[in-house]
Order: structure tokens, then sequence, then C-alpha cells
């Protein structure tokens, strides 16, 4: 199955740490995956906290190419791989789980903050936090300039106020 020939390519990417080796395999499986329907359960909305096999597929495969010294070609392949995943899920939890992949592999500061204004949207405190968390992680890669810090140190939830001050 697609999950089992992931890993066994991220094992062997451990291994000879060439990317080249496993990179085919890995883009193949996510553009099939890419090209079947999702449950509709899946589609949009946060749905919690779960994450089915495909999320994991792109999930692994994000972390593999963070992992991966990529040259610019490919890595706009796996970002566009991956930003197309997110855009078909519709779900602000996966697209979270991505970005510091997606961060590494070079998407823009403008879709970075997005993602941070999505989470910081929603009810849910854990989605809030995380948004906190994200942010300060993409303001180690992109400028800051033009996000209120000052309203997160007084949100309502101590989680974001504390990731905000850090």
């Amino acid at each position: 199955d697609d999950l089992t020939t992931l890993t066994a390519s991220a094992a062997l990417w451990q291994l000879e740490k060439d990317s080249r080796s496993v990179t085919g395999r890995v883009f193949q499986i996510l553009e099939k995956q890419l090209r079947l329907p999702l449950p509709p359960s899946m589609v949009g909305g946060n749905q919690g906290q779960h994450v089915d096999a495909t999320e994991q597929l792109f999930m692994r495969s994000a972390d593999l190419f963070s992992q991966m010294n990529l040259d610019e070609p490919m890595k706009a392949r796996a970002l566009a791989l991956l930003e197309s995943f997110c855009k078909k899920s519709d779900r602000i939890f996966i697209r979270m789980l991505l970005l510091p992949s997606m961060v590494e592999l070079g998407l823009s500061r403008n879709q970075c903050i997005e993602v941070f204004r999505t989470g910081l949207r929603q009810e849910e405190g854990y989605y809030r936090i995380q948004a906190a968390r994200l942010l300060m992680r993409v303001g180690s890669k992109h400028s800051l300039d033009g996000v209120d810090l000052e309203a997160l140190l007084q949100d309502k939830d101590v989680g974001v106020r504390v990731y905000s001050a850090i």
C-alpha cells in the first residue's frame, strides 16, 4: 500500500541521503492521492483533530521533503502537491500541520500569514494556540510586519498570549 511504500522510501532516504532515489515514488503516491476523491467527512471545516490515512501520507511526505536538500524545481513540485491537498481537503487542522514543512519548501509569507489568521479565527482553543505557535515559527523565516502582535498579547487564550510573547 502507499503508506508502506512511503515509509520504505523514507527509510531508504535515511540510509542513502539521496533524495533522487525516493522523490519520484513519493511524488507518484501524492499525485495519485490527489486524483482520488476524498470521503465527504474529510472535506471542509475542521473535523476536529482526526487524521486519516490519506492525510498521514501527505504529512509524512511533507516531513520527508523538509528533511531533504531538494533543488528548487523539486521544492516547487513538493510544495505544489502539498498546497493542492490543503485546498482539496479545506481543513485548517491539516493546513496547520503541513505549514512548517511548507515554509521550508518556500510557501510565501502571505500564504503563511493567511494560515495563521484562519487558525486564529477558529473558536476552538487548540487551533488558536497552534496558530500563534506557528506564527512564531513563520517569523523565523518571514517578516511579521503588518501582523498585530499587540492584539495577540491581549488575546483571551493564555496559550496565544504565551506564544505571542516568545
